[in-house]
């Protein structure tokens, strides 16, 4: 069947993401493209009148705000629900929990008992339920990536790269396990600088649908540990049956089924008071001049238009590399990760995304994997 997309669109989806979040779902034509608008409209028009009758939970303080609040919303644009919601499947922007609020789950290894990921560095395959395993007996930090070719995987990655060291010689373990290929986790482990004998690939997600995260808009998945959501909804799998990939993915762009998203977007351009510059946090990722010239605008915090332009940076080399970045399995491009800090067969940590740029917060994650 005629994809609903044309074929130079698939290209610039991380473009869309940056610059028409708000459009993005416009790109089916004709008479299907009238029932996705009509689609799109009524499901951001519904999803805005149950936020809005909604009273906010009084164990979901906003991160970036220590009282929460409504500036913390546009701050920082992700909530951070407690362990008890996140048990329950609460849905949100991007769900974390850690042991402080009693959130410790055992058993986590037997839901991917079987599952195969192979290490990028030698090629050798490993068991993920014994790779997930520290053998001296210490913690361990997995960091489930979307696909090679995602903003989240980068922007992950390119956090957690000035923390290795510090997790190393803390004794915890640092395990990536990524979606796609054995060429595309090189080129990314290139371009991001991720040391490739903490990164494994996995090509059909079976990791990710066997620890439960996001399957992403329209998808089923294997696993709906995050609870019950409108966007994987008997309706909607029916009603999108026949779009293509990429026509999920542009609806995700523009926040349909991605919660958070486009305030993540935002903030990359209205910049962030409570954040810090983006040379702590990405160090070596912006050119020092570039660095210097946001120097205009203050010191001490996330400048507007910083983040931006790490992402524009990230989609340069995502556009160019597009093909060879993402999984032959197209579906894939929508499945979201999600990051864990475990000690033997308990969850002391989980983070779940929930949607595009809703990957997890690596000061919190770092400090979980550190604490105690």
């Amino acid at each position: 069947p005629r994809p609903c997309l044309s074929p130079p669109l698939p290209s610039l989806l991380p473009l869309l993401v940056l610059l028409l979040p708000t459009q993005a779902a416009a790109a089916p034509s004709g008479r299907a493209g009238l029932r996705a608008r009509a689609f799109l409209s009524t499901s951001r028009a519904s999803s805005s009148t149950r936020r809005a009758r909604r009273p906010p939970p009084a164990h979901a303080p906003l991160r970036g705000s220590e009282e929460g609040g409504l500036r913390g919303v546009w701050s920082r644009g992700r909530r951070e629900p407690s362990a008890a919601a996140l048990r329950v499947g609460a849905s949100g922007e991007g769900s974390s929990t850690d042991a402080k609020e009693g959130g410790v789950v055992s058993g986590i290894l037997s839901k991917v008992a079987g599952v195969e990921v192979t290490r990028v560095s030698d090629g050798s395959t490993a068991e993920v339920a014994q790779l997930l395993q520290n053998e001296e007996g210490g913690r361990v930090v997995v960091a489930a990536l979307t696909q090679w070719g995602d903003f989240d995987s980068f922007e992950f990655a390119q956090r957690l790269c000035p923390n290795v060291q510090k997790l190393e010689q803390a004794g915890v373990k640092l395990v990536a396990i990524g979606i796609g290929n054995m060429e595309g986790a090189k080129e990314f482990a290139k371009l991001t600088g991720f040391p490739e004998e903490n990164l494994f690939v996995d090509g059909s997600a079976r990791t990710h649908e066997g620890l439960g995260f996001a399957p992403g808009f329209g998808r089923r998945g294997e696993s709906q540990a995050v609870g019950n959501t409108w966007w994987n909804s008997d309706p909607v799998l029916s009603f999108t049956e026949g779009w293509s990939p990429y026509a999920k993915l542009l609806a995700m762009c523009a926040g349909v089924g991605s919660p958070g998203t486009l305030q993540e977007v935002f903030r990359g351009y209205t910049g962030d008071r409570d954040s810090p510059e983006i040379k702590d946090k990405f160090p070596n990722v912006l050119p020092e001049q570039m660095s210097q010239l946001f120097g205009v605008l203050g010191e001490g915090y996330q400048r507007p238009f910083e983040l931006a332009t790490v992402r524009l940076l990230n989609m340069q080399k995502i556009l160019t590399r597009w093909e060879s970045l993402t999984p032959s399995d197209k579906q894939l491009i929508l499945q979201r990760g999600g990051a864990l800090v475990l000690s033997g067969d308990q969850v002391l940590f989980r983070h779940d995304d929930q949607g595009i740029l809703g990957y997890v917060e690596v000061d919190k994650l770092i400090e979980a994997a550190l604490s105690g």
